[in-house]
């Protein structure tokens, strides 16, 4: 008898991972379609990471260092953190106007949990953003400023799980923040505050570039783990900092992804209770 439960559980795990995969397999070629709805964002990456260029050369003179950080590094991580920024999702935005417009009541009688779906939905989106970014990003790095310094091939698998740990960490928090329209007629507010930190803590400047205190006040915060964490460990690797920022990212993964279905199911039992 417990054998047989146990096969059925495996069947029906078995079952849930094919769908939400062909979910992902969906959302990957619907986007890859649709290819040149990227060109606009390419081209604006483009010309941000230039204007980047423009800045830290003049900034940093005839060379020398800042931070620990030389021209060809902070341009390195210019290039990763930006190619970050481009491939992540829209989810907050879906998620309101389909709270907003009462949408999601057309969900909950479907065969899948609703944010396992948007995570799907958005990892196959995530997926064709990260690749044409990545082969852009690498293209215009060494177009603007040459190979990255000291880099070895052999850290690349590692610095892609951080960049897609990056991206998940990123995908929850924003999730809870768009949830948040279950009760909040505009929550735009809590988005903008959460991106500007974003930009601030890692985006633009490396932690290293803060004072002290502010740099161990930032490394607690979730912020610097989406941009700062993969950008810094591709520009100098070491071990010492790679096992800090992995297990950092996927606790504040695990923590955003429970808020999230806490949110959710708050707001959904909210949404019955008003009629829907």
């Amino acid at each position: 008898m417990s054998l047989n439960r146990s096969w059925d559980s495996l069947v029906i795990t078995r079952l849930k991972i094919r769908k939400y995969g062909l979910i992902i397999g969906t959302s990957f070629q619907n986007s890859l379609a649709y290819g040149a709805n990227f060109l606009f964002d390419t081209f604006f990456y483009a010309f941000v990471l230039f204007i980047f260029l423009q800045l830290w050369r003049a900034i940093y003179g005839h060379g020398g260092a800042i931070a620990g950080y030389s021209l060809n590094q902070m341009i390195w991580y210019c290039v990763i953190t930006e190619m970050i920024a481009f491939s992540g999702s829209n989810i907050f935005y879906s998620l309101n106007e389909e709270i907003k417009n009462g949408n999601i009541a057309y969900a909950l009688n479907k065969p899948y949990h609703y944010i396992s779906y948007q995570l799907a939905n958005g990892l196959g989106l995530m997926g064709i953003k990260i690749i044409i970014n990545g082969l852009f990003g690498v293209f215009l790095g060494l177009l603007y400023i040459g190979p990255l310094n000291g880099f070895h091939v052999n850290y690349l698998p590692l610095i892609i799980l951080l960049v897609c740990n990056g991206l998940i960490l990123n995908f929850f928090a924003i999730t809870c923040l768009g949830l948040t329209a279950f009760w909040l007629e505009e929550n735009t507010a809590f988005f903008w505050i959460y991106q500007k930190l974003s930009f601030m803590l890692g985006l633009f400047l490396p932690v290293e570039f803060f004072p002290g205190w502010l740099q161990k006040l930032a490394l607690v915060l979730p912020f610097p783990y989406v941009f700062y964490g993969p950008a810094r460990l591709a520009v100098a690797f070491s071990w010492e900092k790679f096992w800090p920022i992995l297990w950092v990212q996927l606790g504040y993964s695990g923590l955003f992804l429970v808020l999230a279905l806490l949110i959710y199911r708050k707001g959904v039992k909210s949404l019955h209770v008003n009629g829907g």
